[in-house]
């Protein structure tokens, strides 16, 4: 337990969810942008719980980048895994 101040600066922040720091699903909501109309794989899962709340996740805006308009989201069994799909939708 500290009992006295330690003077120091904080060092710089890697994690998502501050400003200046791109996240993961703004790149990838980016690219899904490049290619209107297309479908793609943005993850995939062994488990379909795990791909059915980042489909949700993603469709609520809840993960730092992906609140924007014009995208849809789904997942779907293929093969062994769960993946999730993503389309942007202009």
């Amino acid at each position: 337990m500290i009992t006295n101040v330690i003077w120091e600066d904080p060092p710089d922040h890697v994690g998502a969810g501050h400003d200046g720091v791109i996240g993961k699903w703004e790149v990838i909501l980016d690219q899904l942008v490049d290619r209107p109309g297309a479908w793609g794989v943005v993850a995939s899962f062994e488990h379909p719980a795990k791909a059915y709340n980042l489909t949700r996740n993603l469709r609520r805006g809840i993960l730092r980048g992906s609140k924007r308009e014009g995208f849809k989201f789904m997942s779907r069994r293929h093969d062994d895994e769960w993946r999730v799909y993503g389309r942007y939708e202009p």
